[in-house]
C-alpha cells in the first residue's frame, strides 16, 4: 500500500493544492525558496513550505523552512524585517571600523559567512569606498604610498 507523506496530504486540504500545482510552482521557482534561493531536495526536511498570508488566507509562493519561520516571526511585517535587515548591516558595519577595516579580519568575516554571503558584499563594498575615500588627499589629489 501506497501511503501519501503528511505534507503532501495538508496541502491539499489546507491549500488545495495538487501534487501538479506544487510541481508547476517549483518548476516557476527554479526549484528554488523564493527568498533565499536554497535549492530543495526532492525529499525529506528541505521540502518546499507553502507561505500563505495568514490573514487574507492567500498563497504566496514556496519557501524553504528558515524563510517560512522568518516570515511567521515577523508576523509578515516588511517594516520589521527592514529594521533587522539594518540592525544586522549596522553590526558588521561597526565590525569592520572596529577591526580598522583590516583586510586580514575583513576576509575572515567574509569566509566565515560564505554562504550568505550577499548582504555582505554590501558591508564589503562600503568598506572599500571608505578605503578609497581615506586614500584621497583634501584637494582631491590620490595620498601617494608613504
Amino acid at each position: 500500500m501506497k501511503t501519501r507523506s503528511p505534507a503532501k496530504n495538508r496541502r491539499k486540504w489546507a491549500y488545495g493544492l495538487t501534487d501538479e500545482d506544487v510541481a508547476k510552482q517549483l518548476a516557476a521557482q527554479n526549484n528554488r525558496c523564493a527568498i533565499c534561493g536554497l535549492v530543495f531536495e526532492a525529499a525529506g526536511r528541505r521540502g518546499p513550505h507553502v507561505d500563505h498570508d495568514h490573514d487574507l488566507y492567500r498563497l504566496r509562493k514556496l519557501l524553504c523552512f528558515k524563510c517560512n519561520l522568518m516570515l511567521g516571526c515577523a508576523e509578515d511585517d516588511p517594516e520589521l524585517l527592514k529594521r533587522a535587515a539594518q540592525y544586522l548591516e549596522r553590526f558588521y558595519l561597526a565590525y569592520a571600523e572596529s577591526v580598522g577595516y583590516d583586510p586580514q579580519k575583513m576576509d575572515f568575516l567574509y569566509k566565515a559567512k560564505q554562504g550568505r554571503s550577499s548582504w555582505l558584499q554590501k558591508v564589503l563594498l562600503r568598506v572599500r569606498e571608505h578605503e578609497r575615500l581615506a586614500a584621497i588627499k583634501p584637494n582631491g589629489a590620490e595620498k601617494s604610498g608613504e
